[in-house]
This record gives structure tokens, C-alpha cells and sequence, in this order.
């Protein structure tokens, strides 16, 4: 997850330093909401331990991965490590806005970084258009799903 930090500053510096006047616009998950886990001793080639007591590779940390993958019938199925066959999941990294944002000001103090959940920030900025995203029972996906996002700024 370090590392994860390190390539985003990384970034941050390379748009900084290749186009000094930019602006930033970023949305991506906030967090991640695990659903029906799974215990994956079945694909551990034969070892008979349960990923819950391999304490190492259990995903209860600050920041951890989804490792979402799909069970035989195709029903999304988030695994409790990511000692999965390549191909088997999608491995997701929330994104740390706060981090971000401090790194945004630490590089251009002049700048507001600024983050809004995505409801908030389509609210802000979506004007006239967001209504048009409505179903016909009044339901908006943009507003209500994926409540797990945001949109950090600088503008």
C-alpha cells in the first residue's frame, strides 16, 4: 500500500512538473464494501490451512484491497486474500483522498484541493443534466449507487 502512495506522488509530480498551470480532477472508490467472502483454501494448491488462519494474508487492514472474482455460476464473490490464481479476481485498492489531497498542497500550496463525495460533487456541478439521469420512478443511479466514491479537485 506504501508503494501504492509513492506511484500516486509520483504522478502528481510528473503533472506538476510537465504542466505547471494544471488543474486536477479525480474520481475513483473511496472504499470498498465487502460482500459474501469466501474462503480460498481451495485454491491454495493443496494446502489445507483456511486464509483465516493465515493471519498475513487476511485483508483487514487500513486501506486493503477488494479481491473480487465470481464463483461457477457467475455471482460476485470477494475472497478473503489475494493468494488467488492470476485472472481468478480483480484486485481494487481503495484510494486515500486524504493523502492525496496533502500531496496536492505540499506540490502546489497555491492550489485547493478540494474532495467531495460523488453525490456531493454532482450536486455541485452536474446542473440541469443531472436530472435527465433519472429513471422514470425517480430513482438516479449517479446519486444513489456507488456511494463509495469521490471526486477530489483543484479548481
Amino acid at each position: 500500500h506504501h508503494h501504492h502512495h509513492l506511484s500516486g506522488l509520483k504522478l502528481l509530480q510528473e503533472i506538476r512538473a510537465s504542466r505547471p498551470n494544471h488543474h486536477l480532477m479525480l474520481a475513483d472508490f473511496d472504499s470498498f464494501h465487502r460482500t459474501n467472502t469466501t474462503n480460498v483454501s481451495r485454491w491454495m494448491n493443496g494446502v489445507s490451512q483456511s486464509s483465516k488462519e493465515k493471519k498475513d494474508e487476511t485483508l483487514a487492514a487500513y486501506g486493503a484491497p477488494i479481491v473480487a472474482g465470481w464463483d461457477t455460476n457467475g455471482s460476485d464473490l470477494d475472497y478473503e486474500t489475494y493468494l488467488v490464481p492470476q485472472g481468478a479476481a480483480d484486485i481494487l485498492f481503495p484510494v486515500d483522498f486524504e493523502t492525496y489531497a496533502a500531496f496536492v498542497m505540499s506540490l502546489t500550496p497555491s492550489s485547493k484541493a478540494r474532495i467531495f463525495k460523488s453525490e456531493d460533487f454532482l450536486r455541485s456541478y452536474g446542473g440541469e443534466e443531472l436530472m435527465s439521469t433519472e429513471t422514470r420512478n425517480g430513482y438516479n443511479p449517479l446519486l444513489e449507487d456507488f456511494t463509495n466514491t469521490s471526486f477530489l479537485t483543484t479548481f
